[in-house]
């Protein structure tokens, strides 16, 4: 069997740097990756604006103004906003202006309101200002042409606000995968049935589910199969021309576990990796088929949710034009020896905390009711560790 970094780099080499572009509607693009460079459309702010709400004057109608020596000026009005670019101020005049404001012409400084006082058709001034000030000037922030956002950054609200911003309605991105998620397994019926002998809540498909909703992927199709080979069939053959990606946990036959990459393989899904030296890799499954891509991962939750975490999602992210795909990786003390065997590299469930710094507690064997707990996956591949010792530690998405 092939080792951790081995499958890893296997995989991604025959996962394409995106799937193709769309166009969306800016308010539908949190999540995805550009796929367009963004230039400013204008200079911006795009006309003089107020930093503050205040009133905009001539800062040298104010010059030795104080609470000792206030100064009145006549308040101009206007009845609708678009009304300040027909005004221009003259000397002793003032007009009332809001944060992001048209400053109108004549103006050239903006006293904040805890400054002044307003009566009737003036405002008494009670402290001078200076020539700008308040007035954020025409292409301040940004300049027109300026880029804004290369192609490839991931659309966070801060980014897209500024897309916004400097223009734009809908923009391009990278389609990120169509995906048809499998779980297969005789015992398995839908959480909240009455269980008879033999039979489980589905502890599997809950989990893997909603972890590819939190990682941004909008279009999952899920199936749940139990013990029915032609049913199993049906839907195996719909997910490989729905979706883009495969993902098949467990089989229909509890006595047969290779039974669902058999027949992949009988219907010309090619293989590239079955069984990496990894636990609890052991049985994880990649394949190709036309141009999309399978999924075999093993049937106990958390083994399932591992092998997703640590082989499926950076694939899922590259198809999607990200360049950032690994979770985030440090090193921390183990709190606890750990015992593991050379030349085989274990993935495990840990709980990373703070204590001054970074500390991480690993239980080899646990319940699923153990992952609540859990915020992160740890690295062996050294056999022994002590405790004390550093170890690698890829950080959930949760944490």
């Amino acid at each position: 069997m092939i080792n951790y970094k081995d499958a890893i780099n296997i995989i991604l080499k025959n996962i394409p740097d995106n799937l193709s572009i769309k166009k969306l509607s800016l308010f539908k693009t949190l999540g995805y990756a550009l796929a367009m460079d963004i230039y400013s459309k204008e200079d911006i702010p795009t006309f003089r604006i107020s930093k503050v709400n205040g009133y905009a004057v001539r800062s040298e109608d104010l010059k030795n103004c104080s609470e000792n020596n206030p100064k009145k000026l006549k308040l101009i009005r206007y009845e609708k906003i678009e009304d300040l670019f027909k005004i221009k101020i003259n000397e002793n005049e003032a007009v009332k202006v809001h944060t992001g404001y048209y400053v109108p012409e004549g103006a050239n400084a903006v006293v904040a309101m805890e400054s002044l006082k307003e009566k009737e058709n003036h405002v008494i001034v009670f402290k001078s200002v200076k020539f700008g000030e308040n007035i954020k000037e025409k292409g301040e922030e940004i300049k027109k042409n300026q880029l804004i956002a290369k192609t490839g950054e991931i659309l966070t609200p801060p980014l897209i606000s500024m897309i916004a911003k400097v223009g734009y309605a809908s923009i391009r991105v990278y389609r990120k995968p169509k995906i048809y998620l499998i779980i297969a397994g005789e015992e398995l019926i839908t959480p909240g049935k009455e269980l008879e002998i033999g039979l489980v809540w589905d502890p599997i498909s809950y989990p893997l589910f909603t972890a590819l909703k939190l990682d941004g992927f909008p279009q999952v199709k899920w199936f749940r199969v139990r013990g029915n080979v032609v049913k199993f069939r049906d839907v195996i053959d719909d997910g490989l021309r729905y979706s883009d990606f495969l993902i098949v946990c467990g089989s229909v036959f509890a006595e047969d576990k290779n039974y669902t990459k058999h027949f992949l393989e009988n219907i010309d899904v090619k293989r590239v990796i079955w069984g990496v030296n990894v636990k609890p890799a052991e049985s994880l499954y990649f394949g190709t088929y036309e141009n999309k891509f399978v999924f075999v991962l093993p049937d106990d939750p958390i083994s399932a949710l591992i092998c997703y975490y640590e082989f499926v999602r950076p694939a899922l992210l590259k198809a999607s034009g990200f360049k950032e795909i690994f979770l985030k990786e440090i090193e921390t003390k183990i709190t606890t020896d750990m015992e593991g065997e050379a030349g085989i590299t274990e993935l495990l469930l840990g709980r990373l905390f703070f204590d001054n710094e970074y500390y991480v507690e690993v239980k080899r064997d646990y319940a699923l009711s153990d992952f609540l707990y859990f915020n992160c996956i740890v690295i062996n591949d050294k056999g022994k560790i002590n405790k004390g010792e550093k170890v690698k530690v890829h950080v959930l998405p949760w944490y």
